[in-house]
């Protein structure tokens, strides 16, 4: 389906129910199933995509930051760009999030936590 699929060279995650945490990295693709997922990302995490982020809504997922990646959501915001259906999070030169399908605007501060 256009506009639906991630690209890595690393690992693939996915999440088997709701509620749980998918620690991206090196070069990850992480899918969630259903509501309420953490997409956690720690230093040198690289570029990785993912696939069923929900910004929205009461069983909204989280973007979960080490400290050292992004301080704010602020941080996380100011280093978001919109690509087509695509919200990608550039950290650095090295480290960079996709969103698959995810629009800039639908992102809210409950939506990241900083650790």
């Amino acid at each position: 389906m256009a506009g639906n699929t991630g690209f890595s060279s690393g690992p693939a995650v996915f999440g088997v129910a709701a509620g749980q945490t998918l620690t991206g990295g090196p070069n990850a693709l992480l899918e969630g199933l259903g509501a309420n997922d953490t997409f956690e990302f720690r230093p040198h995490f690289g570029n990785d995509s993912v696939i069923g982020f929900n910004a929205t809504g009461s069983s909204h997922d989280v973007l979960q930051f080490d400290h050292t990646v992004f301080n704010s959501f602020a941080a996380v915001l100011a280093h978001a760009t919109q690509v087509g259906n695509n919200l990608v999070i550039t950290a650095d030169g090295a480290d960079m999030v996709t969103l698959n399908n995810v629009n800039n605007s639908a992102v809210q501060a409950s939506d990241v936590h900083i650790i």
